[in-house]
């Protein structure tokens, strides 16, 4: 779940209405429902979309502001894929569990955890999130 510390937000108001260290946060850290709730108030407000493309910028090549801004920028959900993806090869290196181990942990087999990392098929949301949380 998305906590935003020493900043005047709650994580559940509008994005809208983030600060930008807040919004920074949310890129940097949140999960899909929050890249939702990002893309629908940046669709509703073009000074949004272009505060969160700021906080991408300032991320740089971070999986979640690469992730963030292909969403914002309208790119093809393939694209959006491999980046999903290579969010969770990171997360899966970032745990230091060997493949095997992370799709015993996750309850899938070496070979489907594979699929999902390569970028040829994208996991249920709620897998997605347990890679990431590895």
């Amino acid at each position: 779940m998305l906590s935003f510390r020493n900043v005047d937000a709650d994580p559940v108001d509008d994005p809208a209405t983030w600060p930008f260290d807040a919004k920074i946060t949310a890129v940097e850290r949140g999960d899909l429902d929050d890249y939702r709730r990002i893309k629908a108030a940046c669709d509703r407000d073009p000074e949004t979309r272009a505060a969160f493309l700021d906080a991408c910028d300032v991320l740089g090549d971070d999986p979640g502001a690469a992730l963030v801004r292909l969403w914002l920028e309208g790119l093809p959900r393939e694209e959006r894929a491999m980046l999903a993806a290579r969010r969770m090869r990171a997360a899966v290196e970032r745990s230091g569990l060997s493949r095997a181990q992370a799709a015993s942990r996750l309850g899938t087999s070496t070979s489907r955890l594979s699929t999902y990392l390569s970028g040829k098929v994208v996991p249920r949301a709620d897998l997605y999130e347990s890679i990431l949380a590895l």
